[in-house]
C-alpha cells in the first residue's frame, strides 16, 4: 500500500508523490517502489531526479539520502502545516547503483 508519482520529461524527472499508507509503514515499501523507479529512469537515459521535502520530515530525507539523492537546494516556507511554515529542502540524484543485498 504505497505510492508513487512522477514526471518525466525527457531526462528529468520531479518525484510529486511517494507515500505509504500509516499501517504499511516500515516495510521498505516506499524503498523499493524509489529504488525500481531509479533504477529503470537511469537505465533509460535519465540524468536528473528532484524532488522537494519537509526539512522537518528527518526520516523521508534519510530514505533519500540512501538513494543518492543530495542537497541542491532550500525553498523558503514552502509548505504549511498545522498554521506554519516549513521550509522544503530540494534534492537530486544524478545516479543510481543496486545495493547489493547481503
Amino acid at each position: 500500500m504505497a505510492a508513487l508519482m512522477v514526471n518525466r520529461v525527457q531526462e528529468n524527472a520531479d518525484i510529486i508523490t511517494l507515500m505509504t499508507h500509516a499501517d504499511y509503514r516500515r516495510k521498505r515499501l516506499a524503498y523499493g517502489l524509489l529504488e525500481t523507479f531509479l533504477e529503470g529512469f537511469f537505465a533509460t537515459k535519465g540524468e536528473s531526479c528532484f524532488l522537494e521535502v519537509s526539512t522537518n520530515n528527518k526520516k523521508a530525507i534519510s530514505l533519500y539520502k540512501s538513494l543518492n539523492f543530495s542537497k541542491c537546494g532550500l525553498r523558503k516556507e514552502y509548505y504549511t502545516k498545522l498554521g506554519k511554515n516549513e521550509d522544503a529542502l530540494v534534492m537530486r540524484a544524478t545516479s543510481f547503483q543496486k545495493k547489493q543485498k547481503m
